[in-house]
């Protein structure tokens, strides 16, 4: 078998400083404040408005305003690395003048080159760490260990053995020892990646592959997503791409990489605000909200050529794009007509309705798989709740989440079963809730989920001390790994469809 990797366009990472006026923005949870326009005059247009004279009005972009944080206000802004001391603090030590003779000089000189030298390490350390995440850190202490396959690996060495665990874990499967394990995974990874399964219950081979061409990583990738589609059935999602917000000393950008963390690379280096990605299916295009043009505008971003086209720029806000299934709609979020209202447009931009007609604030649109119904966050009842709005039109229908009261970033899964979203308790709490409403089922702590593929692995946003890191859930065992450690924040997580 031979694999040929599929490759993203590379970008410079490049970032931007964050302005305080912006700093509280979350998709559908903000204390941010958004510019909007007053009614246009008789005879004016939107496009004839002056923009730039449009009044600013607080607390218009979520539900932040309503619902405080538990860290606080502000919330949403990191605390740099700033502060943070690169070496010892090492004044000089007073001394008399009994002893100010060239000793005191030679001492003198040992300190400051001591000092130099834990700045350079320090520095160094700083450098390998913001260029190289650490091994992925496993959370097992709630994992339902009944719902794990036991399976063992055997033959492979270094990445290629740490890529194999960490596929199968993250998709279900427990590592064990060969004698107790169900299925026996033995191979080698000199020069090429080659593997093969047994079912040692059976004691039938169910696999053997070899896997030419990419790297060892990708072609250790390509044998666990076979893995897991032969035991299962069901495609495995090891080779799949997320996008994120990448924050790094108070700049933003959004970038992409494996769904491990690996091989990161920004996508956008504009130098100003962007907020909430989002794929187009197929894996090629993003879109998202960006001040690229001064106001908070949503762009289509090809990752292959380049070119972005502007989506949506009426006045005030627009953000929060959702892009429908089929690739022909867009969902988002405009606040043009005084408050955040749900619009769906042709993918394009073009023939925008409006969907919502509340005087409450929406935010937070995704789809049904099959393209008909839009779940928002909607707050016309008071709390955040979750409300499906047929996408041709109609009525908006509140959907039950018994056990839990305000709610925020729906995501509906693929098989349609599931909808994803943050709880918005203290601490923040990742969800999910069968769609047609229900009990709440709690999966772990966090914000910002995203279902794979799979319907069952969900990227999202955890803490890490004052930081923000990318983790991975499988929803039906409830294992959980962080992404590894890096410097800065990274949120907002969005799967490549």
């Amino acid at each position: 078998m031979t694999f040929q990797p599929t490759k993203l366009c590379a970008c410079r990472e490049e970032g931007f400083a964050f302005p305080a006026s912006f700093s509280g923005f979350r998709r559908g949870r903000s204390n941010a404040s958004f510019p909007l326009t007053p009614p246009l005059s008789l005879g004016e247009t939107e496009h004839s408005s002056p923009r730039r004279n449009r009044p600013a009005c607080s607390d218009r972009a979520g539900i932040a305003a309503a619902e405080p944080s538990p860290w606080g206000e502000g919330r949403v802004r990191e605390k740099g690395l700033d502060d943070d001391k690169l070496g010892p603090d090492l004044p000089d030590t007073p001394i008399s003048s009994r002893f100010r003779d060239s000793r005191s000089g030679f001492w003198r000189l040992v300190r400051r080159t001591a000092c130099l030298a834990a700045l350079l390490v320090s520095a160094a350390h700083r450098f390998v760490f913001a260029q190289q995440s650490q091994p992925a850190i496993d959370i097992d202490k709630e994992v339902d260990r009944s719902k794990l396959i036991p399976i063992s690996l055997s033959g492979f060495s270094g990445e290629v053995q740490t890529v194999l665990r960490f596929d199968l874990e993250i998709q279900g499967f427990d590592i064990v020892a060969a004698d107790v394990a169900q299925f026996n995974v033995t191979g080698s990874n000199a020069g090429a990646v080659e593997g093969r399964v047994i079912d040692r219950i059976r004691k039938t081979p169910i696999l053997g592959n070899r896997y030419q061409g990419g790297t060892p990583r990708s072609q250790a990738h390509a044998f666990a997503d076979d893995i897991i589609q032969k035991i299962t059935g069901k495609p495995g999602i090891s080779r799949a791409k997320i996008a994120f917000i990448s924050e790094n000393a108070r700049r933003r950008e959004i970038h992409v990489s494996d769904y491990d963390g690996a091989n990161a690379h920004a996508a956008t280096q504009d130098s100003v605000d962007v907020v909430t990605p989002a794929w187009a299916p197929g894996g090629r295009k993003l879109f998202y909200a960006s001040r690229k043009s001064g106001y908070l505008d949503i762009y289509s971003h090809d990752l292959i050529s380049g070119e972005r086209i502007v989506v949506a720029k009426y006045p005030g806000s627009n953000f929060s794009p959702a892009v429908s299934p089929d690739s022909r709609r867009v969902a988002m979020i405009i606040s043009k007509d005084g408050n955040p209202e749900l619009y769906v447009s042709n993918v394009d931009g073009t023939n925008a309705r409006r969907l919502t007609q509340t005087a409450a604030d929406e935010s937070s649109p995704c789809w049904s798989p099959d393209g008909q119904t839009i779940c928002v966050v909607s707050r016309m009842g008071g709390a955040p709740a979750l409300y499906k709005v047929p996408a041709s039109g109609g009525p908006m229908t509140k959907i039950r989440t018994a056990g839990v009261g305000s709610v925020t970033e729906p995501d509906w899964s693929p098989d349609g079963k599931w909808i994803a979203f943050t709880a918005l308790t203290r601490p923040f709490q990742i969800c999910r809730v069968p769609a047609q409403g229900g009990t709440v089922e709690v999966l772990c702590g966090g914000e910002d989920p995203s279902w794979a593929a799979n319907s069952r692995t969900i990227v999202f946003t955890a803490r890490s001390g004052d930081r923000r890191v990318l983790s991975l859930l499988d929803a039906d065992t409830k294992r959980v790994k962080t992404l590894g450690q890096y410097s800065g924040s990274r949120s907002q997580p969005s799967w490549a469809k």
